[in-house]
């Protein structure tokens, strides 16, 4: 068997729950070094007039087929913000990104959050046979 797809699951202290698919072929070493260090505890922050969500996960991790333009729900690797973020509109984003997914469930949750909040975030994979 060979990972295909990773699981991502975003658990807030307020309980609200936001599951995303990372996709292996969109940037497999970012997700690797991801999934070798998940779970993380971490808090959430906004960037911008509430266009990203992100979550600092402090590993470093270099440029992987980078990009700017970021549609509505993709998730993906901000290298200098060592961080996992998620768009919440289309947006070019200032600096290039690693794309790594989308989410699967809840993105209307994110919109609503305080800054700050409290987020443990798991990778676990899926593997296709």
């Amino acid at each position: 068997m060979s990972l295909v797809e990773v699981k991502l699951k975003l658990e807030f202290e307020t309980g609200e729950i936001v599951t995303a698919t990372l996709k292996k072929t969109l940037a497999p070493i970012t997700i690797e070094r991801l999934l070798r260090n998940s779970p993380y505890q971490t808090r959430c922050y906004y960037f911008g007039a509430k266009t990203v969500i992100y979550f600092p996960v402090y590993v470093k991790i270099g440029e992987e087929k980078g990009i700017y333009d970021l549609k509505k729900g993709d998730v993906f690797y901000w290298l200098v913000g060592e961080s996992i973020g998620i768009a919440l509109k289309d947006i070019r984003f200032p600096q290039r990104v690693n794309l790594i997914g989308k989410i699967d469930d809840g993105l209307e949750k994110l919109m609503n959050l305080k800054t700050g909040t409290s987020v443990k975030i798991t990778l676990s994979e899926i593997s296709e046979v």
